[in-house]
């Protein structure tokens, strides 16, 4: 029986590349290898050819046009609307070719079902006999929203693993028997894993973790996973948090149990990654040192096995910076850890409460500053435009962070079905295409879309600022009142040649006509920061219909939040 697994198109302001990495699939298709050598599988990953198509925004999301337009400032925010991955024809060519009995789809996001259903209809319509499964956080989130849809025969929630592999196996089973007593297959079954096939919904099973196996990287062409020029793979080294985050969906998808993989299967992993070319390795955990012993354990071995290999790896999901100290920053920095991404959300403490994430400011600052000494890149993550916040908080969050050695990373809230958070927001006009961060969906009477969007933009102009004057690898923090001194400090130390560039930007701004000059970023980033100075007032930055000339045009921001926040 051949199974094909695809990773589908998605379409959306963005994509991450380096996210886009198939760890579920790859996950599910190593078990049931693990398990049976009955079945050949085929990962076919559409995002792997990097296409991308513009489109027209979706008339659900029209109101973001105020907003989101071809600005191509350092500061620019979100611009066209484009469609990832592979079209719909070339899809069904491969399935075509492939010819699979079954064919399961993973949807990580309810934000992008479009595609998703759009695939799994195509595939019905086109080869009626296919078995159609579609799993993933994003169906996990709302099974209802696609119970009724005919073109889908089953849909697995939570994880995949286990449930995935019994339905393959109730199905061959059942067509072993065909010929005999449909109604009698179940009973034969000794193990209890079959499952009654009259049922469209598959819950979750979850596995002891030690029944995961390594994951087999022959189902994927590593070549088209890169982070910088390295070939890069995702590992989990656990599976969901002991943490309670109201926002967080970690454990609709991996349950409430948290469960740590062995320090050996993970070192397996790795090493299997490296025959393959693996230089760069991500934990993608949702909460990767909630063990100490285990990730000091973890760390060393890498360093004991894999010191010569020049290997980098990084935790880009974040992590909880409450259990960093020196012993794991060393660890973390001698075998190539060289970006902290950390999260404190928000620094007011009724929110805190609210949501079940809490906050030690003298530990974090700690933590930063000698994150910082030691060499590393900080990025503190916050969240902005979600219920219970007000604006003044946000506000005070984006300072306090600016004064640390860190970058500032901002997620704007997105809203996920059945998270303790969405039962605050009226859903009355919620649409899956709102579950996204693009989306900027939630605004009540505390705050607006347009000074969410504006709130986004300032921490975009702050890290600029920090990225200016910085002189290592750390990013300096910075007195927001003190802002005006950064810029004019950078510029006294200008070529001749970069200083008449920037003179030609201004006037331009100032005269606003069009002008030909240099994408030299930190000219135009310094030209515009001085019209927020002299003129309250936000510009962008657009090319004409004519190459290599360019224009300024007012941004519809809320400007009174870029001056506050800066000190203006």
């Amino acid at each position: 029986m051949k199974i094909l697994f695809i990773q589908p198109p998605f379409s959306d302001f963005y994509q991450t590349k380096i996210r886009k990495f198939p760890l579920g699939l790859l996950s599910i298709a190593s078990y049931i290898k693990s398990k049976s050598s009955h079945y050949e599988i085929v990962i076919y990953d559409t995002l792997a050819s990097d296409r991308k198509k513009s489109e027209k925004t979706p008339k659900e999301l029209e109101y973001t046009k105020q907003f989101f337009i071809e600005d191509i400032s350092p500061f620019h925010v979100f611009q066209n609307y484009y469609r990832f991955g592979d079209n719909l024809d070339d899809i069904l060519k491969r399935v075509e070719f492939e010819k699979p009995q079954i064919v399961g789809v993973s949807l990580l996001f309810l934000a992008y079902e479009k595609e998703t259903l759009e695939l799994l209809e195509g595939i019905k319509l086109r080869f009626p006999d296919i078995i159609t499964v579609l799993g993933g956080g994003g169906v996990t989130s709302k099974p209802e929203y696609f119970q009724n849809r005919e073109y889908i025969d089953y849909l697995i929630l939570g994880e995949g693993e286990a449930q995935f592999f019994n339905l393959i196996e109730s199905i061959r089973y059942k067509n072993s028997f065909i010929e005999k007593n449909n109604s009698d297959y179940i009973k034969k079954d000794e193990k209890n894993t079959l499952l009654d096939l009259s049922n469209k919904i598959i819950y979750p099973k979850y596995l002891d973790i030690k029944e995961i196996p390594v994951v087999d990287y022959s189902f994927i062409n590593l070549d088209n996973y890169k982070y910088g020029k390295d070939k890069m793979a995702m590992i989990l080294t656990s599976r969901s948090c002991p943490l309670r985050c109201s926002y967080c969906s970690v454990h609709q998808v991996f349950g409430t149990k948290f469960r740590q993989r062995d320090v050996d299967s993970v070192i397996d992993e790795i090493s299997r990654g490296i025959e393959y070319g693996v230089t760069h390795f991500d934990f993608e955990d949702d909460n990767l040192l909630v063990s100490k012993k285990f990730a000091i354990e973890l760390f060393s071995m890498i360093d004991e096995r894999f010191n010569n290999k020049n290997l980098s790896f990084s935790a880009m999901n974040g992590l909880s910076f409450d259990k960093i100290d020196d012993e794991i920053l060393l660890l973390m920095k001698k075998i190539g850890f060289s970006t902290l991404n950390l999260a404190i959300v928000t620094i007011d403490s009724k929110i805190q409460s609210d949501w079940k994430r809490y906050f030690n400011y003298d530990k974090y600052s700690s933590v930063v500053e000698k994150a910082a000494n030691l060499g590393f890149s900080v990025v503190t993550y916050q969240i902005i435009g979600a219920p219970s916040q007000k604006l003044e908080d946000m506000i005070k969050t984006t300072q306090f962070i600016a004064q640390n050695r860190t970058l500032i990373g901002t997620s704007i809230f997105y809203a996920i079905p059945q998270t303790p958070i969405f039962s605050k927001i009226d859903s009355t006009h919620f649409k899956p295409i709102h579950g996204r961060s693009t989306a900027i969906f939630y605004e009540n009477s505390d705050f607006s879309r347009k000074q969410i969007l504006t709130l986004f933009y300032t921490t975009r102009v702050i890290n600029f600022v920090k990225n200016l004057i910085q002189t290592d690898n750390s990013h300096p923090s910075i007195k927001i009142e003190s802002v005006k001194d950064y810029i004019n400090s950078a510029k006294s130390v200008w070529t001749k040649e970069a200083f008449e560039n920037y003179q030609k930007i201004k006037s331009t701004i100032l005269t606003k006509e069009i002008g030909k000059f240099k994408l030299d970023i930190n000219s135009i980033g310094i030209a515009i920061l001085e019209e927020i100075f002299d003129k309250k007032e936000s510009v962008g930055l657009f090319r004409t219909s004519k190459k290599g000339e360019y224009t300024f045009q007012k941004l519809n921001l809320d400007n009174k939040i870029i001056w506050n926040l800066l000190n203006l």
